[in-house]
């Protein structure tokens, strides 16, 4: 179990992450970082042990360690890191996203990564496929019929496709996450693709 480092030899930005097997060929699995390697190739990346915790450590202390890692690093903050939050932790609740998406910092690279992506990687997407689902099987769809039954909304990651969470309306939605709801009406209504880092479609 350890902590590694990934370091892009091209122009020198960082990784930070755990790695509870100590696999050599596994450079991160972070949105930015994924992104990056896709861009440049796996060969430009180097990856180095920043600390062994050894066989007899659980997977509880490899996590706090990373933790203790990224914010001694200031891995979030720091421009050169692909590390978009303090905490190694991928589970996403919806009080996380609040306070990752209050981060001036957080919201500034995820407005400069939604930058750069291409029309051609957007629609290799998950999210890309979901919509066409969608547009397949509901091409009539009602957005004021499924507001009646009241339909559920599900939401996922823009660059990602990741599911986030459900929500029963837009309003507890909205709250949840800490945006704007006309923002996931819009989204609903097909009228745009994505609202702030996030998709929306009702639930089946």
């Amino acid at each position: 179990m350890i902590i590694y480092k990934t370091t892009n030899k091209v122009n020198g930005k960082w990784y930070i992450g755990r790695d509870s097997r100590n696999n050599s060929s596994y450079l991160g699995s972070g949105i930015l970082i994924k992104k990056a390697i896709k861009k440049y190739g796996r060969k430009s990346f180097v990856k180095e042990v920043l600390e062994d915790l050894g066989s007899g450590a659980n997977l509880d202390e490899l996590k706090k360690r990373e933790d203790d890692w990224l914010k001694k690093t200031g891995a979030s903050e720091d421009p050169m890191s692909y590390n978009i939050s303090s905490s190694g932790y991928t589970g996403l609740t919806s009080d996380k996203l609040v306070e990752m998406w209050n981060n001036r910092k957080f919201r500034k690279k995820m407005s400069a990564m939604m930058r750069g992506m291409r029309k051609a990687a957007d629609k290799k997407s998950e999210l890309y496929r979901i919509k066409m689902m969608l547009k397949r099987n509901e091409k009539r769809f009602s957005v004021y019929k499924a507001h009646k039954v009241k339909r559920k909304i599900k939401g996922f990651n823009y660059e990602e496709g990741e599911y986030v969470g459900t929500w029963q309306n837009q309003s507890t939605c909205a709250e949840s996450l800490g945006i704007n709801p006309s923002g996931i009406s819009a989204c609903l209504r097909e009228a745009k693709r994505q609202h702030c880092g996030f998709i929306f479609i009702y639930e089946d």
